[in-house]
């Protein structure tokens, strides 16, 4: 399996083993939190719609990070090199997250609880 992140296989294996929490919320002044949480890493995301931002990825880079949102998704770019796109899609009880990177496309969902 082809890596275009750089990320070890045992990186990838613990990854796709693991059931992480995504809390999103939004503050007052209209900044969002997405918290990632799971028994392997954990990360915390802030930023506003169409704001361009540094975001710590959980490999470890640091990318240029813009989020827009159309109806119901959240849309995440970041200028990498290769570029990454995150769509968080909210419908009724359930978060369904893509992830594209080149060609490769992973897709995972999660139920609200």
């Amino acid at each position: 399996m082809v890596s275009f992140l750089d990320v070890s296989y045992v990186v990838r294996k613990v990854a796709v083993n693991t059931s992480p929490t995504i809390e999103v919320t939004i503050k007052d002044d209209g900044t969002f939190v997405v918290k990632t949480t799971s028994t392997f890493k954990n990360s915390v995301i802030e930023f506003k719609l169409d704001e361009e931002f540094d975001e710590k990825r959980m490999d470890g880079v640091t990318t240029k990070t813009t989020v827009t949102r159309d109806g119901n998704k959240l849309i995440q770019k970041q200028k990498a090199d290769p570029p990454v796109e995150v769509i968080r899609e909210f419908t009724g009880d359930k978060l369904i997250t893509t992830c594209k990177c080149k060609d490769v496309v992973c897709v995972r969902e999660y139920k609200k609880v």
